[in-house]
């Protein structure tokens, strides 16, 4: 069969320009800007490597887009279970979409706005694709019941953390270059307004609250 390279270069072409418009708008929420990498970085006329474009394009995204960080003890406990994933299964990290801020204040809020804030920390994630999950389900799914000592108290002990913090993952023998094309851009545009407006206000909340607790 002989390869059509126009049809490859016209569908690299518009995945790369994709990713570009994607990065250049989450560029504009971003304290932390990432240039994309140039076209030449990539051979257009041939398929892209899933396992060199995939990886490199959306850490840059999460990269530019990421307010909120684990603490060290979860972070060692994050980086353990990623490391032990990623030398056995098919599976890389992109992105951890770690909500510190959120679970260390939510005793400043009610029973119902505890509910409320949770629920709409998960609702960000429901327009992607099945790339994100919520890292609880992750551990239980991937490394609880799959490791010697996967069960064990270093990392139970962070299981109220974990459902504070999303993943996004890939599996390099289910997904394709083609899941993170546009369709997969346009939803991370939306994604990352609605995650710079949920800590906007999420922040203006704790203020308010810390300073009525104050006076």
């Amino acid at each position: 069969m002989i390869k059509d390279y126009g049809f490859v270069y016209f569908k690299n072409i518009l995945l790369y320009e994709s990713y570009v418009r994607c990065q250049e708008y989450v560029n504009t929420l971003s304290d932390n800007p990432e240039e994309p990498p140039s076209k030449g970085t990539f051979d257009m006329y041939d398929d892209l490597v899933f396992a060199v474009f995939v990886p490199e394009t959306v850490s840059r995204l999460c990269g530019s887009v990421i307010l909120d960080w684990p603490e060290d003890g979860f972070a060692g406990c994050l980086e353990n279970i990623r490391a032990n994933v990623e030398d056995q299964f098919s599976i890389e990290f992109g992105g951890i979409f770690h909500f510190g801020l959120l679970f260390d204040n939510l005793h400043l809020f009610s029973e119902q706005e505890q509910i409320d804030w949770t629920l709409r920390m998960n609702q960000l994630f429901e327009g992607m694709n099945g790339s994100f999950m919520n890292f609880l389900e992750f551990y239980k799914a991937f490394f609880m019941t799959q490791f010697f000592g996967g069960d064990s108290k270093s990392y139970t002990r962070y299981m109220n953390h974990m459902k504070y913090t999303f993943i996004i993952y890939f599996d390099i023998e289910c997904h394709t270059v083609d899941d993170y094309g546009p369709s997969f851009m346009n939803a991370y545009m939306d994604f990352a307004r609605f995650y710079r407006e949920f800590y906007e206000d999420l922040v203006g909340e704790i203020k308010k609250r810390k300073k009525v607790g104050v006076a």
